[in-house]
C-alpha cells in the first residue's frame, strides 16, 4: 500500500524529532522544528494528558493491549504502568527502537515490534489503541475493520479534526514532505463500528483531534 510506504519512510527518517515533540529538547532539522511548533508540541501534550487520563478509566490491569502505530511509545508505556500486557506495533523500525530503549530505561514490561497492520492478521486482544493512524490512509475502512474484529472489548481511536488554519498548513507541509493527511467523517467510523458489533461509548473533541471510545456490544 502506497500510504504504508510513505509512513514508513517518513517516520523512520524523523523518529527522533517526533519524540522530541513529547520529551522536549532541540530538533535537528528546520522543517521538523516548524512542524513541532505548529502542530505537534501542543497537540501531543494535550493528547498525551487526555489519553493518560482515559487509561485510568479503562481498568487495564492484566488486560492484553495492542497499540497499533505506537510511535515512540508514550501511550504503550503508560498502559504498561497501569498493569496492562502491552504489545506496540509500528511500521517504522526507528520508532520501535526508541520504544525499546525507553521501556528498558523505565523498567517497564512492554513488547515493541515492527509491523504493518495493513498487511498482517491482527491478534485477538482485549483492547486496541489506534492513535493518530487512520489519518494517513485515504481508504481507512479495511484497516479499521480488522481492528474491530480483533478487539474483544474496547477500541480507542483518535483522528484529526478539521480546523481551518491547520488544514491549510498541513496541506502545505504535506506537499513539502510528500506525506498527505486525510480527514475522515466520524459518522463513517461510527457506522463501521456498529457494523462490527461495537457501540460508541464516549466521544471527546479536543483541540485538533477527536477521540472515540468503542465497546463491544
Amino acid at each position: 500500500m502506497k500510504e504504508s510506504k510513505l509512513a514508513k519512510n517518513y517516520f523512520d527518517e524523523w523518529a527522533a524529532d517526533y519524540d522530541i515533540a513529547f520529551e522536549g529538547g532541540r530538533e535537528e532539522h528546520w522543517l521538523q522544528k516548524l512542524i513541532n511548533r505548529l502542530f505537534r508540541r501542543k497537540t501531543f501534550a494535550l493528547r498525551d494528558q487526555h489519553l493518560k487520563s482515559l487509561l485510568k478509566k479503562l481498568k487495564l490491569k492484566n488486560k492484553k493491549v495492542l497499540d497499533i502505530g505506537c510511535g515512540t511509545g508514550q501511550l504503550s508505556l503508560a498502559a504498561a504502568r497501569e498493569g496492562a500486557r502491552v504489545v506496540g506495533w509500528d511500521i517504522a523500525p526507528e520508532m520501535t527502537k526508541i520504544c525499546q530503549k525507553k521501556a528498558k530505561r523505565l523498567g517497564l514490561k512492554a513488547q515493541f515490534v515492527v509491523k504493518d497492520a495493513t498487511r498482517v492478521k491482527l491478534p485477538k486482544v482485549d483492547i486496541i489503541f489506534c492513535i493518530a493512524l487512520i489519518e494517513y490512509y485515504r481508504d481507512f475502512e479495511p484497516l479499521l475493520e480488522k481492528m474491530f474484529q480483533a478487539a474483544r472489548e474496547t477500541l480507542v481511536l483518535t483522528d484529526a479534526r478539521k480546523i481551518w488554519w491547520r488544514l491549510i498548513l498541513r496541506k502545505i507541509l504535506g506537499q513539502i514532505k510528500n506525506f498527505p493527511v486525510y480527514y475522515h467523517d466520524p459518522k463513517k467510523v461510527i457506522a463501521l463500528a456498529q457494523k462490527n458489533g461495537f457501540k460508541l461509548e464516549k466521544e471527546y473533541s479536543l483541540h485538533s483531534f477527536r477521540t472515540l471510545v468503542f465497546e463491544r456490544v
